[in-house]
């Protein structure tokens, strides 16, 4: 009997130790997944920090890509309303300013032309444009009786000749001719008229026909635009006027012409190349120009021979970089 009762003591014990050693294992697993889990998430936070620092160290890169330029300049709110390529219509105004630099056209021209006298003044890019343009005219075609009848105008002269013409036409029409005070792309500097005046003292409207075809044939070879075609009054306001032309440089004038653009067309075209994306390329005299278009005042400036920076009389500022092409 003691045998047995001794036996069935040993039984419990080694069952005992069987349900010791059968928690142990169930804490060990439970231990060994939580730390397994913790791990993971450990390595889920490991992970994630690591993709945030590429991230970061990948913004970083493309914000470098981007900050590598010549240089930052800076420009106030007043300079978006100057440069040769502002926009100056019924919709955008000029700004008059007395400080403006502008230059007789009687004291820098060449014998090419005429002007009607000594007060008919543009901004001195646009005349040496002028002089290039007007002489290599005479060369091809020979004689002429070209004549830069208005320039530059003020806002009080401007007044004066609306109201010579609504007396004449009526408001309605006048305005299809002659804009308002302050809308006229002549207190820019850069536009001028043409007119035709003979030996004999008469005079005839340019229009562009004849042996002036040249001109208004390579007038963006030098820079200049007929500014108001017949087939985009919808887009300037004005009828159409031959004898009105306006500078706005090279290679701009070429882009307008290649894609016939009037500059309303143009400035908006031109907002599809911000300095932060693609920018818009153009060979021409063994030049390479590389434009993009900048909204505010801070301006970066990419590393060419020569820039120019003009504002566009809207909200922004229009870059064109030069360079000369290796050969």
């Amino acid at each position: 009997m003691q045998q047995k009762r001794k036996k069935r003591q040993n039984r419990r014990n080694l069952l005992r130790t069987f349900a010791g050693l059968f928690s142990m294992l169930l804490i060990l697993g439970a231990s060994y997944l939580a730390f397994r889990s913790m791990s993971e998430d450990e390595k889920a936070v490991s992970s994630s920090s690591s993709n945030s620092q590429e991230k970061e160290n990948s913004a970083v890169s493309a914000q470098g890509d981007i900050q590598k330029w010549a240089e930052i300049k800076t420009y106030t709110e007043e300079d978006i309303h100057g440069g040769a390529l502002i926009l100056v219509n019924q919709k955008f105004p000029c700004k008059e300013s007395s400080g403006l630099e502008m230059l007789s056209i009687y004291n820098y021209k060449n014998s090419s032309y005429m002007v009607s006298d000594k007060n008919t003044a543009l901004r001195k890019p646009a005349i040496l444009a002028l002089n290039d343009m007007l002489e290599d005219f005479e060369k091809a075609e020979g004689p002429n009786d070209i004549l830069v009848c208005s320039g530059y105008r003020t806002f009080d002269y401007q007044e004066t000749l609306l109201s010579r013409e609504e007396e004449e036409k009526g408001a309605q029409e006048a305005s299809t001719w002659v804009a308002t005070p302050g809308y006229s792309e002549h207190h820019t500097g850069y536009a001028l008229d043409f007119n035709l005046l003979h030996e004999d003292g008469t005079s005839d409207s340019y229009t562009g026909t004849g042996i002036y075809q040249w001109v208004n044939d390579h007038a963006p070879e030098y820079g200049y635009i007929v500014r108001y075609e017949s087939e985009k009054a919808e887009f300037t306001g004005i009828q159409y006027e031959p004898w009105h032309f306006r500078y706005v440089g090279v290679p701009h004038s070429l882009i307008m012409e290649k894609n016939n653009f009037c500059l309303e067309e143009y400035i908006q075209y031109l907002r599809d190349y911000p300095a932060d994306g693609e920018h818009l390329f153009f060979e021409y005299g063994g030049k390479e120009y590389e434009i993009y278009y900048v909204k505010g005042p801070e301006v970066p400036i990419g590393e060419a021979d020569s820039y120019l920076v003009s504002g566009d009389n809207v909200d922004g500022f229009i870059v064109t970089l030069e360079r000369e092409i290796q050969a």
